[in-house]
């Protein structure tokens, strides 16, 4: 019943209902019984997905230690709660550990099922994203995410909906390598493949026309990119709701277009409207740091540079807590401060920003990189000022 209220959406009814099953099981069954173990990875599941780390860690190691205890280290089970303990720990910034868990979790899986498994190439798919969203390492994304794409293709056919949603991540590295025409090619095909799949008006479908739309934003066609963001838009409110994670998602999406056509306002609007629902969740943390950082764009341009301010703030505290002080995007947001402040004559505060992000990006990226390059452009400028 827990799992069911889970998919519903239901998550107060969910954890009450895991809970007190945990509670019974660990009374009448014990600590090592297979029920116990099986709902201390449920809750952990479930607390992930509310941004209660901490405690989803706990209770994952928990039953990953139950587990490795009562069966083989590469049992189903063992290798499937070191696979969500690499994912607690990268959304904890663990990221040595995480990139630790992934690679057992997946040889286990290799050693178990083979190579191209369906279970084992799950493996393979949530690595990539892990380098990719985590590491911002697209090298390493594009290999695992290639392998997912090639062994789905292989056991499923190149329909088949884990088929697409590897396609769909291949295209995703596509876009961020700046590969825009083939990162358009594979989205199409996600669209077009869920739409036979699913139907037009599916919440998988809606998510991948979304995907397209935001592309071809990047792709300065955000006359395309509109309609597909307010269809997608529509659909899910009417079936999800305006505070799924997916619609606020995608309303985001909706404000960038709005935003890289010059409607400002249209664009503060829906980027206000998705953040106060990402804010009521409390679960979106990345999602909702990049929407800050969107609206401060958005309220800069208007001019209205104290209320950017703030939203920069709020950006880059995200940013800090969910990818570390030194990850790019962290250090984009520390610029993006800095030059906020610098607008607003506040020369030696934006020098000291500016100063901090050259420090991380050479840390991070090389002293010769580029921005590491404009970032010592900007404190030279603004020292003087």
């Amino acid at each position: 019943m827990g799992n069911l209220y889970q998919k519903r959406d239901q998550i107060p009814k969910a954890l009450a209902t895991l809970q007190s099953t945990l509670s019974e099981a660990e009374a009448k069954l014990g600590p090592s019984h297979s029920l116990t173990l099986a709902t201390l990875f449920a809750l952990a599941v479930l607390y992930r997905k509310t941004s209660n780390l901490a405690l989803a860690q706990t209770l994952c190691e928990r039953a990953l230690a139950g587990y490795s205890a009562s069966f083989e280290p590469n049992h189903p089970s063992a290798l499937a709660a070191t696979n969500m303990l690499a994912v607690i720990h990268a959304e904890q910034n663990l990221l040595p550990s995480a990139e630790t868990l992934y690679r057992r979790a997946l040889l286990g899986y290799e050693a178990l099922l083979g190579p191209e498994a369906t279970a084992t190439l799950s493996v393979v798919n949530n690595f990539g994203l892990f380098y990719l969203e985590r590491m911002n390492n697209l090298e390493e994304a594009a290999k695992l995410f290639r392998r997912a794409v090639r062994g789905h293709e292989i056991n499923d056919g190149p329909t088949h909906p884990a088929t697409l949603s590897a396609v769909n991540n291949m295209a995703l590295v596509h876009q961020r390598q700046g590969r825009l025409r083939e990162a358009e090619e594979g989205f199409q095909r996600v669209v077009r493949g869920y739409g036979v799949i699913y139907g037009g008006g599916h919440t998988s479908t809606l998510r991948a026309m979304a995907s397209l739309g935001n592309l071809y934003v990047d792709m300065g066609r955000s006359g395309e990119a509109e309609p597909l963001c307010k269809t997608a838009l529509e659909g899910c409110e009417g079936t999800l709701g305006w505070d799924n994670t997916l619609t606020l998602k995608i309303a985001r999406m909706l404000g960038n277009t709005y935003g890289a056509q010059g409607r400002l306002e249209e664009a503060e609007g829906v980027l206000r409207r998705a953040l106060e629902g990402m804010e009521r969740r409390g679960e979106m943390g990345l999602v909702e740091a990049e929407t800050s950082q969107d609206l401060a764009q958005v309220l800069e341009d208007q001019g209205k540079l104290s209320d950017a301010e703030g939203m920069y703030v709020k950006a880059l505290e995200g940013f800090k807590t969910r990818l570390g002080p030194n990850h790019e995007y962290t250090l984009g947001s520390l610029g993006n401060l800095g030059s906020n402040l610098a607008r607003q004559g506040r020369a030696k505060e934006a020098t000291e920003l500016f100063k901090e992000c050259l420090a991380g990006y050479e840390r991070t990226l090389g002293a010769s990189h580029p921005s590491a390059d404009g970032m010592r452009q900007a404190v030279r400028y603004w020292s003087t000022r």
